[in-house]
């Protein structure tokens, strides 16, 4: 180690997954099934977010929806580059883009998610 350190994601080899940001410098020695990734002034990156193909982005959101009454019973984060994953026997996963807003419990109609009345 030498030099100025620099702002670094701690990038899981497998998938991307950034699982901390340090101090170091990118040629620094990486935990073990991890590389040291420079993050550059003024670029979003967050624990959690993948970096994949040279580029930091942010996960992606899934509700998770009961087949027999498409209610949303949970949420779960996966991989920008994923495809949908596959859900549970019983439930399909829908993607909760940024402007889209819903909660457990609210139902997905295949275009908009909708609270509960009464």
């Amino acid at each position: 180690m030498g030099g100025i350190a620099t702002t670094c994601a701690v990038c899981r080899l497998s998938d991307g997954l950034v699982m901390n940001i340090i101090m170091a410098q990118p040629s620094d020695p990486a935990p073990e099934g991890c590389q040291l990734v420079e993050i550059m002034n003024g670029q979003a990156c967050g624990v959690g977010w993948f970096y994949v193909n040279g580029v930091f982005n942010g996960p992606r959101t899934f509700a998770l929806c009961a087949d027999n009454n498409n209610e949303v019973v949970s949420f779960f984060v996966a991989s920008y580059a994923s495809p949908v994953p596959p859900a549970p026997e019983g439930f399909y996963a829908v993607e909760v883009l940024a402007e889209m807003y819903c909660d457990i419990g609210w139902t997905w109609d295949g275009t908009t998610f909708t609270p509960p009345v009464g």
